[in-house]
């Protein structure tokens, strides 16, 4: 009986050792695992840490492409204004221009009716014709001009 029993301590020892040796293998075998996940989780946060600086990156450049369209669009709007005023003036010069012509044509009437002592005044009054009928078609070019690029 003390054979038996030293037996059966032997056994029991042997089983005890077994398990041990198992609980050790699965307790590694945990360690390597939660090594991996630590791993797994720093290459995560460092992925993230990526993500935020590209996300930071693209909102500044879409930021800077809104401030950029924002301006064009100011300056575009800041030119049709412009080109609104300048269209004002060309039709005051059209105006000028008109009445200089009707002026230069009364007073070619006054010279033709004054005779030889008007024949200066007459040339006089044909050449202010001729500079009316300038600032005419040049209004009238600056008009067309200005009025393709409002409707741009």
């Amino acid at each position: 009986s003390v054979n038996g029993a030293a037996e059966e301590i032997a056994h029991g020892t042997e089983d005890l050792s077994s398990r041990t040796q198992q609980q050790a293998a699965s307790i590694e075998e945990t360690a390597a695992s939660m090594d991996e996940i630590t791993s797994t989780v720093r290459q995560n946060a460092d992925n993230a840490s990526e993500a935020e600086k590209l996300v930071y990156e693209v909102t500044q450049q879409a930021n800077a492409g809104g401030e950029i369209a924002s301006n064009a669009v100011n300056a575009m709007e800041g030119i049709n204004a412009s080109s609104r005023k300048i269209a004002g003036i060309v039709g005051l010069i059209d105006e000028i221009a008109f009445q200089t012509n009707l002026l230069a044509l009364n007073a070619s009437v006054e010279a033709a009716r004054a005779g030889e002592q008007g024949r200066g005044f007459a040339v006089v009054a044909g050449e202010v014709r001729n500079l009316a009928g300038r600032s005419a078609n040049a209004a009238k070019e600056i008009k067309q001009l200005v009025e393709e690029s409002i409707d741009l």
